[in-house]
């Protein structure tokens, strides 16, 4: 491709632009396949770093596999070079070759040995063990093993590990789990071979019940995983139940689901409520649900931005949900699916987010929200500048809401009406302002959004009140996100209130605990002469018995005591959020 686009570039005979291109093709170290970012372009590179990963994992367990086939024949063989049948003269001519034929007297070398062989130097259980063992590692079909010295591969067939639907990946793992279940048995048993370790008495009970209820997860993932690339138009039903199934049982299978197009036709007909992206909204939160599931959103433009995060899911220890909007609706008006697609996550309608169960133990670590523009706005804001009908540039702030990412629809032009430049008046304000103060009732305004014509004249469109209750969802659904992702959220919010009223309340009982004193002394009655009643935990003092004077330490005891008061409240209370904690800064008095 890129001598392709250095001929084009070249073609009238530029020759120090052809020598400087040439030179750019030399010091650039990266090859690869390259597509466009199109309706295939999520299964490709989805398809592309799973391979990446498999073959890596794929390795590992070939160089274990192969290490023991060759430990395993090496027993045997030293079995056989001991016994009587490896002591035959035409044995030892053999493993001396056709060089030395002539020089030595293999019968009466036979003879001589075979007074101390025996027929064997295994028993034989154990003999026949490693040979079942053997015959295993070599059939198996997970790995892809050479056998030889030459490093050829044993012929066999692997199985396939990509599939286009669930039903079909969850009918061959379930054909596939005895083979997997009879590999891990022989790896474990010939690994205590291999040391001499393995009794009959105590292992054969125990490896016979081996895998009944199913592989641990140390044992499943050493094997590959499966990837299923679904469209999201094909999950439902049936589908949808086997995709269920799959993360509930915590199978080792990553899936692709990709959604084209978020606009889905309401259940009561016609445009009645007009739902986007639902489906896949549904359906991750199902997954978030289960606790134990990798889950990554994002759109077909930033899928380059979250490679590292894809890869973590792919080497995830079990199910993980990738969810991706290729913006391949068909109805953007020949805007590029790239542009559709950063608009869906722009705008809210379809964000981007990642749930790792492997980060941690709590949603502060393992939910990342942050890769959204702006993320603690409702909606991002935008700087735009234009020219007046005077000539004169005008500069503004501009916020991206669902209803602009709409307004690129051609199926929903109905619901927008153009406002003549002549009819502009102050009544028209922003639809992000409208949905703002929605709440409150705004009955002499009408929402509008900016749009650009094609004569490139910026216009005004006002919108209808199905669009306005579509972005009020979409709004609520963000704040839903922010508060899993540690923003804006209000058990924070409601826990820094009432902090804030503890807080107040300290500094007027110590505001008021300090009058005017004389006599040399420090002026703040009860320092060193109250003690915290520990009855009633409301952090109050009573007065000792006797009096002294005050000092430094004295001061900082009741310090101290305020803060322990502040503390014993909240564990009171049960307050041991860490999004909460994040948020806050321990109350510390003045004084």
């Amino acid at each position: 491709m890129w001598d392709k686009a250095a001929g084009l570039l070249t073609a009238n005979g530029d020759d120090l632009l052809k020598d400087s291109l040439k030179r750019a093709r030399a010091a650039l170290k990266i090859d690869g396949e390259v597509f466009d970012c199109g309706k295939a372009t999520s299964a490709q590179m989805f398809r592309h770093m799973w391979v990446v990963v498999q073959q890596a994992k794929a390795r590992r367990m070939r160089e274990d596999i192969g290490k023991l086939i060759q430990k395993l024949s090496d027993i045997l063989r030293v079995e056989f070079a001991y016994s009587r049948a490896g002591l035959s003269e035409e044995s030892l001519k053999a493993s001396v070759g056709t060089a030395y034929a002539e020089v030595f007297d293999f019968g009466a070398m036979s003879r001589i040995l075979s007074r101390t062989s025996a027929d064997s130097t295994l028993p034989a259980g154990r003999h026949r063990r490693i040979e079942q063992l053997l015959e295993v590692l070599k059939s198996q079909r997970f790995f892809n093993v050479s056998h030889g010295n030459d490093g050829s591969d044993s012929g066999v067939e692997p199985y396939a590990f990509m599939f286009n639907d669930c039903s079909g990946a969850l009918a061959a793992y379930r054909e596939r789990l005895p083979r997997a279940i009879e590999l891990a048995r022989t790896i474990a048993i010939a690994e205590l071979e291999i040391d001499s370790q393995y009794n009959e008495a105590r292992h054969d009970v125990l490896f016979a019940e081996f895998g009944e209820d199913g592989l641990d997860p140390k044992d499943l993932a050493r094997f590959p995983d499966y990837l299923v690339c679904i469209s999201d138009a094909h999950l439902h039903g049936a589908e949808s139940d086997k995709l269920m199934d799959i993360f509930s049982a915590g199978l080792p299978m990553k899936v692709l689901v990709q959604t084209d197009d978020l606009y889905e036709e309401s259940a009561l007909g016609g445009d009645a409520h007009l739902a986007f992206g639902m489906h896949s909204k549904q359906l991750a939160n199902m997954a978030i649900g289960l606790n134990d599931v990798y889950v990554l959103q994002a759109s077909g433009s930033h899928l380059y931005q979250f490679r590292e995060r894809i890869l973590k899911g792919f080497n995830y220890a079990g199910p993980a949900l990738f969810s991706v909007f290729s913006g391949e609706s068909g109805n953007a008006g020949g805007l590029p699916s790239y542009l559709t697609a950063a608009a869906a996550m722009e705008s809210r309608a379809f964000p981007a987010y990642t749930y790792d169960p492997s980060a941690g133990g709590n949603w502060a670590a393992r939910f990342y929200l942050n890769a959204n523009s702006q993320v603690d706005l409702d909606w991002p804001v935008q700087s735009f500048a234009y020219e007046d009908g005077n000539n004169q540039r005008v500069e503004g702030d501009v916020s991206f809401t669902l209803i602009d990412f709409i307004a690129s629809d051609r199926r929903f032009a109905r619901h927008f009406a153009l406002v003549p430049r002549a009819k502009w008046n102050a009544n028209m304000i922003p639809a992000d302002h409208f949905v703002r103060y929605e709440a409150k009732g705004m009955p002499d305004k009408v929402p509008c959004i900016l749009m650009v014509d094609r004569d490139n004249l910026l216009q005004k469109v006002i919108v209808d009140d199905k669009l306005i209750r579509a972005a009020l969802r979409c709004r609520d659904a963000w704040h839903s996100l922010q508060e899993l992702g540690g923003i804006h959220n209000s058990y924070a919010e409601r826990l820094l209130a009432r902090e804030r009223v503890l807080w107040e309340e300290h500094q007027q009982q110590h505001e008021s605990a300090v009058v005017p004193h004389t006599g040399g002394r420090f002026g703040i009655p009860g320092c060193g002469a109250f003690r915290r009643s520990r009855r009633n935990g409301t952090g109050a003092f009573a007065r000792r018995s006797q009096d002294r004077n005050p000092s430094m330490h004295d001061v900082q005891r009741v310090h101290e005591y305020q803060q322990q008061d502040v503390r014993l409240q909240r564990e009171q209370a049960g307050l041991h959020c860490r999004p909460c904690r994040r948020h806050l800064q321990p109350a510390r008095p003045c004084g």
